[in-house]
Parts: C-alpha cells; sequence; structure tokens
C-alpha cells in the first residue's frame, strides 16, 4: 500500500475526470475479483440470471429459462419483466471463487457502471459545489458477503494490497452510525488509488474509486451484527477528505 500524504494532482476537469474512469474501471474490477476471491466474497448477477429457492423445485434454472415455459411467461410477462427486489425467493449473489475460471458464469455479474456524465454533473453541483476533485465515486464495485468475519478479511486484504492506496474507510456497520443518514443502508465504504505498474503507465494511479463491502441484507437483520470494526483493523496508513 501507497505511503500516507503521497502527493496527488487534482483533476479540475470532468471531461479528464470521466476519461480516467473509464480506463479504472477494469482495473478495479480485476482488484474486486483478487480481494473477493481470498474473503468468500460474492457479487451480485443480472436478474435474469436468479435463480429460483423453493423447496423441491429446481433451484438450478435461471428467471430466463423459467419463462421460456408456458406458465414462465406468463408470469415473466405479468411481471413486465422483472423480479421484485423483496423476494426472498431468489438466489441474487455468485461466489467469485466457485466460478472464477467460468467464463459464462463471470459474465452472469451485473458490475457496477460508472457514473454517467449527466449523474455525474448532478452530484457535483449538488454535493461538491463544482469541486470535480471531490467526486469520487465515478468507478465503484461491491462485494457481498455472508458474515462479518468474511468482510474482515476482504477489508484486510485491501489495506494490506501493495498496489493500493487506501484514503478514507466509512464503517456503516459501527453500532454509533446513524443509518437514517442513509435511508437505513449499512456498508464498509473505502475510497481506494490504484497504484500498479500498469496503473501508473497509463497516468491512472491518481484516480479515485469506491468499493462497498456489504453484508447480505438476511444475514444483518437475522443477526444484528453491526459491530464495530477492531481499531486495528482500521488504522492502517488511511487518511480522510477534507
Amino acid at each position: 500500500m501507497g505511503m500516507q500524504g503521497e502527493p496527488v494532482v487534482s483533476v479540475t476537469s470532468l471531461d479528464q475526470l470521466m476519461t480516467q474512469a473509464r480506463g479504472t474501471d477494469p482495473l478495479l474490477k480485476k482488484k474486486v475479483q483478487q480481494w473477493a476471491g481470498v474473503s468468500a466474497g460474492y457479487f451480485a448477477l443480472n436478474r435474469m440470471f436468479w435463480t429460483r429457492i423453493e423447496e423441491g423445485g429446481d433451484v438450478s434454472r435461471t428467471a430466463m429459462q423459467r419463462a421460456l415455459s408456458q406458465r414462465g411467461v406468463a408470469a415473466f410477462l405479468s411481471r413486465k419483466g422483472t423480479v421484485q427486489q423483496g423476494e426472498p425467493l431468489f438466489n441474487k449473489y455468485v461466489r467469485w471463487d466457485t466460478i472464477a475460471d467460468d467464463q459464462e458464469q463471470v459474465q452472469r455479474i451485473k458490475w457496477a457502471k460508472i457514473k454517467t456524465p449527466s449523474r455525474a454533473m448532478e452530484k457535483l453541483m449538488r454535493v461538491y459545489q463544482g469541486n470535480v476533485s471531490r467526486l469520487v465515486d465515478l468507478t465503484r464495485q461491491s462485494i457481498v458477503f455472508e458474515g462479518i468475519g468474511d468482510l474482515v478479511k476482504c477489508l484486510e486484504a485491501i489495506l494490506l494490497d501493495p498496489e493500493v492506496v487506501v484514503l478514507r474507510i466509512k464503517n456503516r456497520l459501527d453500532k454509533s452510525y446513524d443509518s437514517s443518514l442513509s435511508a437505513g443502508y449499512r456498508d464498509v465504504a473505502l475510497n481506494v488509488r490504484i497504484v500498479s505498474e500498469e496503473a501508473i503507465e497509463l497516468a491512472l494511479d491518481t484516480h479515485v474509486c469506491e468499493v462497498q463491502l456489504i453484508l447480505k441484507v438476511s444475514f444483518a437483520l437475522e443477526n444484528h451484527q453491526f459491530c464495530n470494526l477492531k481499531p486495528s483493523v482500521l488504522h492502517l496508513k488511511t487518511i480522510s477528505f477534507a
């Protein structure tokens, strides 16, 4: 991991920031795959590849496959091709280390998209008063975990990664965090820079990305494990934006 306080040239142009984001996106995907692989991390699936969980049923069939049956077509069309987010009867995630070598399965993952220029401009003016250097989530990805132990293992892997500089950690799983500030949403969010040889060669090592570490909602609600992460885990060479 890079040294705390390394000088970074601020980007003042949204066009330049968007160009950096497009270049950094594949580098961040590689990184989250590495971190998920050592921490039993999951990634979200595209809706068409959610698999149904039902006793005695075929759990391997995707929403698309079910829709091809006569009954499935009617059900699929009645729901306008979507699956309600709140339904508990679907597997919506895939564990990375079980499918990493299967490109067909990898293609089913729903990766976070780069913020659109219009959305970036909206946030830039509404939140940051036009200060482009504070827009740090154009490039972002999420990793999902079954339990707090796996999440902490991933966090440690990120902090110890020599190709990453961690700039900030926001622990929304802390008991003292007021979840009403984020409409009940909780995660551990990190702002990072990728400083690998490839990132440096492409002049992308100053671009700030966001990585979200998330507990599966069902696990969090059942176990109420919104616990404090150990200070020893969080203190490693991190800084906050002014």
